[in-house]
Order: structure tokens, then sequence, then C-alpha cells
């Protein structure tokens, strides 16, 4: 948060002393000669922005939430495959299924977010994942129950498989180079027409820089925040993987 207020802080103070020297240089009654034909002009400018902002925002918005409701449905398929785990009544298969689901959740959380914030692919098989695999390919039948949740659990392993894999695609997706750029362009055509607008006073001159200004930086933020969901103020944080951890390693299965 800190962080932000200095980035906002800082830009904000940027746009503002620009805006007092051009008002200072040109003078007001260049701006003030024009104010009436410029209007319209910074109407359409104002519109266009308005309207590629809230697409922009829209777009990364639900990217964001897109992917952390992958990231707890994650969870929740390693927390359903350990509780399927207790229908075997296996104190072997319990041990070592525990222990794969818990290197599952510490790769993902220490390594794999880590490697998704860059934009770095994660490997969709990976070792921890197939491990799940081996551990319930050893199952050994008992009973007639266990032949009817084997199945049950080997298509848990196989959605968690394909939450997998639109968990990492979601999680290096990014705002598009033409988009970002588009948007930077009409950003600073109204940063910039916020400079030349015709006001009488100087005082609200800057009052309307500044005030414009801040609306167009705290998009900004936003959005490039918003865009790399694993970092910035909106940080997605895999909280639901450190439940899912606290659930299997406090419960133990009993035969």
């Amino acid at each position: 948060m800190k962080k932000l207020f200095l980035k906002f802080a800082f830009l904000e103070l940027l746009l503002l002393t620009v805006a007092y020297s051009v008002r200072t240089y040109f003078g007001k009654e260049i701006f003030l000669a024009d104010s009436a034909n410029f209007g319209w002009v910074f109407g359409i400018i104002g519109t266009a922005y308005t309207l590629i902002a809230a697409f922009v925002l829209f777009g990364v918005w639900n990217q964001y939430s897109a992917l952390s409701s992958l990231i707890a449905r994650e969870s929740w398929l390693l927390g359903s495959i350990w509780n399927f785990t207790d229908y075997f009544n296996d104190k072997k298969l319990t041990q070592n299924m525990k222990s794969v689901l818990l290197s599952y959740i510490n790769q993902t959380v220490d390594k794999e977010v880590d490697l998704l914030a860059r934009e770095q692919e994660v490997e969709t098989y990976s070792k921890e994942y197939i491990a799940i695999g081996k551990v319930i390919d050893g199952i050994e039948f008992n009973d007639g129950r266990d032949a009817v949740i084997y199945p049950v659990m080997i298509q848990g392993y196989r959605d968690l498989l394909d939450v997998r894999q639109q968990r990492n695609e979601a999680g290096t997706t990014r705002l598009s180079f033409s988009m970002r750029i588009l948007f930077m362009i009409f950003s600073l055509l109204l940063a910039t027409s916020s400079l030349i607008a015709g006001f009488v006073y100087t005082i609200m001159y800057m009052f309307g820089a500044g005030f414009i200004g801040a609306v167009v930086i705290l998009t900004y933020i936003v959005v490039a925040d918003m865009d790399n969901p694993f970092g910035g103020l909106f940080e997605l944080k895999p909280v639901s993987f450190f439940q899912t951890k606290k659930y299997i390693e406090g419960s133990s299965h009993q035969e």
C-alpha cells in the first residue's frame, strides 16, 4: 500500500508541476481564447478513454476472478482426494497420500506461484502431480465399497489436471501489447487535454488537471496491478491452498 501511495504521489506531483509550468509559460489567455472550440475535442477524448478504460478493467478483473476461482477449485480437489482416501481404510495409503498431497501444495505455493508471477511456464505434468497418480495406482481393493470409490478418486485426479492447466494458462495471461499501448495513448491524451483546458483562475486549472490526472494514474496503476494477479496491491494469495494444507496436516484417517 505504501509503495502504491508513493507511486501515485510522485506521478501526481509530476503532473501538477508540468501543469503549472504550462500555465505559467503560455499564460491563461491562449487557452481561454479557444476554450469553447476545444470543449468538443475534450469530450470525445474523455468518452473514448472511458470506454477503453472500462473494457480494459473488465478484462483484467475477469482474468483475476477466473484465476481466483481456479485456485479455490484446485485446492478443493486436493482436499477431496484426501477425503476419498479415508474410504479405503489403509494406513499406508493414508501416509503416502498425505505426503504427496502436501508436496504438491508446497510446490505450488513456494515455486509455481512465483513462476507464474514472472510469466514463466509451469510444467503441467509436474513430478508432484505424477506422484499423486502413482499412489492412486497402488490402491488395493478390500471390498466392494473400494471399487465404487476408486473411479470417483480417478475422476478427481483427472479434474485436478484440467484445473491445473487452466490455472497455469490464466496465471500467465496478460493484457495484450496492442491493448496496453492503446490504453496508454488515450491516458496520455486525456492527461494532456487537462493541461490545455481553459480556466480563468489558476487554482481551478490546477484542480482540474490534478483531478483528471488522479483518475488516469489510479486507473493505470489498478490495471497494471491486476494484470499480474500474483504481485502488487491486489496480489492474489493462495489462501485456499494454505487452508487445505492445514486440513490435511491436522486430520488423520483411522481404520
